[in-house]
């Protein structure tokens, strides 16, 4: 069982670099991708046009790699969170979530009880196709709602004002920000240089630090209540 190469990062003390596929998904797509450094990859789902059976396949291949998976839908889409996850997908970034509730259904469907309601589904490609038997409550499933990586997205009004309340959810990891729609939200589209937009960059990533002190891979801490970004 391969440790979330974002968990990696972190324990190894460092940011995680990641990338994105949108367009293109050949089989040499995840190796060029580990060479070139990122430790994950957010495979789009809410933008791009990949099926269920081309995420499969690009989980299988950055399975020979030590870049982890992830992949991102929309809120709407939750239902399929245990699908993914069960072709071998280390991580899900969820698009426009708003409050607490939204994000405690987003665990419950990710994560294997006490935490979720994950339904156990026996070898398969999250398990390397190796058999766990009556071991996998106790041996895969807590493993696997370690290494499982959930990250909601703020992009909206709403998402902003409850963003700790988001972060605080237990089985939450990451908090992302979309910046378009976002920005767009605040009636700055894209103006990311914007003191309002900067302002609310900082407020999000001090939740983040006083939460988990997880930081996005362009932002670092300057103290106990600053950081910067470059």
């Amino acid at each position: 069982m391969r440790e979330n190469s974002i968990r990696r990062a972190v324990r190894e003390g460092r940011a995680a670099l990641g990338t994105g596929l949108k367009e293109f998904a050949s089989r040499g797509v995840p190796r060029i991708i580990e060479l070139s450094g990122f430790d994950y990859c957010m495979i789009d789902m809410e933008h791009g046009a990949f099926d269920l059976e081309t995420i499969a396949d690009l989980a299988g291949w950055f399975a020979a790699t030590n870049v982890s998976p992830i992949v991102r839908i929309h809120k709407g889409f939750i239902h399929h969170i245990p699908l993914l996850l069960d072709q071998g997908i280390m991580g899900i970034q969820i698009s426009g979530v708003d409050n607490a509730e939204e994000a405690r259904a987003i665990v419950r469907e990710a994560k294997y009880p006490p935490i979720g309601s994950r339904g156990m589904s026996g070898m398969g490609p999250h398990t390397g196709y190796r058999s766990y038997g009556n071991r996998y409550q106790t041996e895969y499933a807590p493993w696997a709602n370690e290494n499982v990586i959930l990250c909601p997205s703020i992009e909206s009004l709403e998402g902003l004002k409850n963003v700790d309340s988001i972060a605080a959810v237990e089985g939450i990891d990451m908090i992302a920000y979309g910046h378009s729609d976002l920005s767009g939200a605040l009636g700055i589209h894209l103006q990311l240089d914007h003191p309002r937009f900067k302002e609310v960059m900082t407020e999000m990533n001090l939740v983040a630090y006083w939460r988990a002190t997880r930081w996005p891979e362009h932002c670092r801490p300057l103290g106990e209540r600053d950081f910067e970004c470059f």
